[in-house]
């Protein structure tokens, strides 16, 4: 009898152990292919170095020396779960984007002041809430200046997006957040501008 109900029981404890596996695999999945986060309306400013750099028409800024983009806003927590927030994700190939993400701060999320923002820490997020950020864009020090020539030849680049780390149940995964459109134009650097803003 005894005998019995140990089998009974080693089968119970094995069943559980696979469903708990099985549970397992797929909080993993659904962690790694979610995409949860989404952004509020944007609010953008930079720095003296960059409003004194005029920029030419059908850009708003142009890359300078010292130059800094401001960009604020909520990122929310539109998913099923709740999430941390650890940052900025990795910027992959930055190709030869004139200004990157370099930095992000906690902030109201509509304050372009990077004086009165703080630095960031690890936030959680419940469903559907939120934090204010600041994210601080500065020259891309990998330009390849040499690309470059003494004219503007083509189109600006449009700033648009920045990767945030974050994890659920310490799962770690990284989103690619997106405005609905750009929210600033800098201009086709010249290779002096290139050059004199990453010191190269």
């Amino acid at each position: 009898m005894h005998h019995d109900e140990g089998g009974v029981l080693a089968k119970v404890l094995g069943w559980l152990l696979v469903l708990m596996v099985a549970a397992s695999i797929g909080v993993y999945a659904y962690v790694r292919t979610q995409e949860p986060l989404a952004l509020s309306e944007p609010t953008v400013g930079w720095n003296d170095a960059v409003q004194q750099a005029p920029a030419p028409e059908g850009a708003d800024v142009v890359l300078t020396v010292n130059g800094q983009i401001y960009v604020a806003t909520t990122v929310r927590n539109t998913g099923r779960l709740p999430v941390t927030l650890q940052g900025l994700g990795d910027l992959g190939d930055t190709a030869q984007a004139p200004y990157i993400p370099v930095e992000i701060l906690l902030s109201t999320g509509a304050s372009v002041d990077p004086a009165s923002a703080a630095t960031f820490s690890p936030v959680r997020l419940a469903r559907q809430s939120g934090v204010g950020v600041l994210v601080v864009y500065a020259p891309n020090p990998d330009l390849v200046c040499r690309l470059f020539t003494d004219t503007r030849n083509g189109p600006g680049t449009s700033l648009q997006s920045f990767p945030i780390r974050y994890a659920t149940f310490g799962i770690d995964a990284t989103q690619v957040l997106s405005f609905a459109e750009p929210v600033v134009t800098v201009a086709q650097p010249t290779q002096q501008e290139c050059e004199s803003a990453t010191g190269t």
